[in-house]
């Protein structure tokens, strides 16, 4: 409200919300792929493979959550914006 500039709630928002969830799911995508390939590629596998359509469906799901969270965090401290009002201590 001070600022006069409604971007800084987005920037905010996104460097906050959005970056620490899309990079949790990156992580974890990462973290799966090495727990798993020891499974799917040494002489005990007997065909298992990873499930790429999968991982694929949930890291775009977590990746669009992040999405939300974020224009959800930037709007509510935009409309936050309107009634907060300075008081004196």
């Amino acid at each position: 409200m001070l600022s006069g500039n409604r971007t800084i709630y987005l920037s905010t928002a996104f460097f906050t919300l959005f970056l620490p969830l899309a990079a949790a799911s990156l992580i974890g995508l990462a973290t799966h792929y090495w727990l798993a390939t020891p499974m799917t590629a040494g002489p005990y596998c007997d065909g298992a493979t990873h499930s790429w359509p999968v991982l694929t469906l949930v890291l775009a799901t977590t990746l669009a959550m992040a999405l939300l969270v974020w224009l959800w965090g930037a709007y509510g401290a935009v409309r936050l914006t309107h009634r907060w009002r300075p008081t004196a201590d």
